[in-house]
């Protein structure tokens, strides 16, 4: 799929969509870890790399993304337009800026089980992995569709012009590289 370069919402819901996906692929990690074979545990520690590096880079500019170029002009655009000032509207935006900030509780335990997985001679529990994957999954599911189906749609009434800017916006900070580099066991 082609994403529009020029519409910061088609950014944002291009990264909910990789998230999916990386979020797929990192089910297959704890099947993997118990095989025998060295090529498939290799395997299945070079996918939780690749997520804990998703998630400290990919993720934490999308965060940076939605914080200084979505929600403050969904704000505006509460406050410009009185139709929209639905209070539901005026929860969800609140509610998906208190999940921001809610994110590290989730992602900690499982950052720190796929950290462990690359550690030599480490021990690993796998319940307790599958259950940090399951409980960052739910989480972003549940964030994703709230978004999509409340505060999209009523920023997709910016018009293109403010889209595009933004797009740009975001394209900028992501090209300059402004994001928090925690990427603690790489």
């Amino acid at each position: 799929m082609t994403v529009d370069k020029d519409n910061g919402i088609h950014l944002l819901l291009s990264h909910h969509g990789e998230t999916r996906r990386r979020l797929r692929s990192l089910r297959v990690i704890v099947p993997r870890l118990i095989e025998l074979d060295e090529d498939l545990r290799r395997e299945a520690q070079e996918e939780a790399r690749d997520f804990v590096r998703f998630i400290e880079v990919e993720h934490r500019l999308h965060e940076r993304d939605e914080a200084l170029s979505l929600f403050p002009r969904l704000k505006q655009l509460f406050e410009n337009r009185p139709e929209l000032t639905d209070p539901g509207l005026q929860q969800e935006l609140d509610g998906a800026i208190e999940e921001h900030e809610d994110f590290d509780r989730l992602w900690s335990p499982l950052e720190h089980w796929l950290c462990l997985l690359l550690t030599p001679d480490a021990v690993v529990s796998l319940d307790r992995l599958q259950q940090a994957i399951d409980a960052l999954e739910h989480f972003f599911l549940d964030h994703f569709a709230r978004e999509e189906a409340k505060l999209i749609p009523v920023a997709q009434q910016l018009g293109s012009d403010e889209l595009a800017l933004m797009a740009q916006e975001m394209l900028k900070r992501h090209d300059n590289g402004i994001f928090e580099r925690r990427l603690g066991c790489f």
